[in-house]
């Protein structure tokens, strides 16, 4: 009997102290886009080592650009650090077009509207956190 309350003592610590995951709905705003076609490409990252590889991403989006102020929701988004990427495919090609040395030939951002100096920007600088039911975020893309 002793062992049996023990248990049910542990059960019950179990159950009161694990909170549910908190989630919401997360609003990304993409600011004036020079185009109005191709598609937007939005990559979401909650660890540092797979920002630059672009693997094991949270979520994934492509939508297309119909509106030149586009704007994406993702509903159901667990709380907490996020960092994001968005390239603009303006000719469907699904790949980001860069000039003979690299540079990129179509608009891009990052959340924070992050820019690095001589490449992308740090996956510290797009950190946000994400602690709302319902929170909006800007991003330009250029």
């Amino acid at each position: 009997m002793r062992y049996s309350t023990i248990i049910a003592g542990l059960i019950l610590l179990l159950l009161v102290s694990s909170k549910p995951v908190q989630r919401g709905t997360l609003a990304i705003q993409f600011g004036q886009l020079k185009k109005v076609e191709g598609t937007l490409r939005v990559v979401v990252f909650k660890a540092k080592e797979h920002f630059k590889t672009d693997e094991n991403f949270v979520v994934a989006k492509r939508i297309a650009v119909k509106h030149s102020t586009p704007r994406l929701l993702l509903n159901d988004l667990p709380f907490g650090s996020y960092a994001i990427k968005v390239h603009h495919d303006v000719n469907n090609n699904d790949k980001m077009d860069t000039n003979f040395i690299g540079i990129p030939k179509e608009p891009y951002g990052f959340s924070n509207d992050a820019r690095g100096t001589f490449g992308p920007p740090s996956y510290e600088d797009c950190l946000f956190e994400f602690t709302e039911d319902q929170q909006t975020i800007s991003i330009q893309v250029k």
